[in-house]
């Protein structure tokens, strides 16, 4: 399939309270705030430079996604819920995902509605089924209405402080290898680097999901334990980690001290709050 990444779905418990806590992540005004009355949920949306960030939250009880969001959540505030791939058909593309092995439902038309301005998007949708891709929730989309429906989030300070884009996200995976056949054969990525880390106890491979990265990481130190994948965490580029920290940390989020990444030439710094785990890197490619 041809595709990348569209935008990260996180839901949330308290819509407002997740919205107020990512304008201070992000340092970024929300790009949308708007309802899905077809499926009963509500949402605000975080457009960056290469994607753009979902909140999700339970709006109208029976609704179809908002029973399915309200059971990803159980008792948390928040979790990792899905992520949606861009594709240029979205009937072609499920029509390609079921020859590989896949199981997706129909493409289905979807509206958002803006709360503030009244603006609409449109879109078609499949959902895959978590079982055929090792237990990850995804969306292929292809999006109805122009990209500039949905405007870039406004930077709310310095923009060297700010989020400017999605670096990438994180799944673990019992079985890496396994986990790498399903990505690459049945959804046909390609593998942008592969590495172990016997000091981190982990095997970790990234996918290029069109210039993200899908980066899967592997437990060495554990016995399998037969669990689905996990879409577990998000790292957000920033221009100026030391900036992006002490902005997030004198807004009263505790940010660990900057730190060498992985990777040469990266700065990191990861986030310690209660949401989905959290990483701002400066540099790399």
């Amino acid at each position: 399939m041809e595709a990348t990444l569209d935008h990260v779905v996180l839901a949330v418990r308290d819509l407002e309270a997740a919205r107020a806590e990512y304008v201070t992540l992000l340092g970024r005004e929300p790009s949308w705030r708007g309802c899905h009355p077809a499926f009963g949920t509500r949402n605000v949306l975080f457009r960056l430079r290469n994607t753009y960030l979902e909140l999700l939250a339970p709006d109208q009880p029976g609704g179809p996604l908002a029973d399915v969001v309200q059971a990803a959540l159980h008792e948390r505030a928040e979790r990792p819920f899905a992520l949606a791939l861009a594709v240029p058909d979205v009937a072609r593309a499920v029509d390609e995902a079921r020859a590989r092995g896949l199981r997706v439902g129909d493409a289905a038309a979807g509206e958002g509605r803006d709360d503030e301005t009244g603006a609409v998007r449109t879109w078609r949708s499949a959902f895959v089924d978590p079982e055929t891709v090792r237990g990850v929730r995804l969306l292929l989309i292809e999006h109805t209405t122009r990209p500039d429906a949905l405007p870039v989030a406004p930077f709310a300070g310095d923009p060297r402080a700010g989020c400017d884009a999605v670096d990438h996200v994180v799944v673990f995976s019992d079985d890496l290898d396994a986990s790498l056949a399903v990505w690459t054969e049945r959804i046909g990525l390609g593998v942008a680097w592969r590495r172990d880390f016997p000091e981190r106890a982990t095997r970790n491979a990234g996918l290029d999901l069109g210039g993200t990265i899908v980066e899967l990481i592997e437990r060495t130190d554990r016995a399998p334990s037969g669990r689905p994948d996990v879409l577990w965490g998000v790292a957000y580029r920033v221009l100026d980690a030391a900036a992006a920290a002490a902005r997030v940390g004198a807004a009263g989020i505790a940010v660990d001290p900057v730190r060498d990444g992985l990777f040469p030439g990266t700065r990191v710094a990861t986030v310690r709050w209660r949401r989905t785990a959290t990483l701002l890197l400066e540099g790399g490619a």
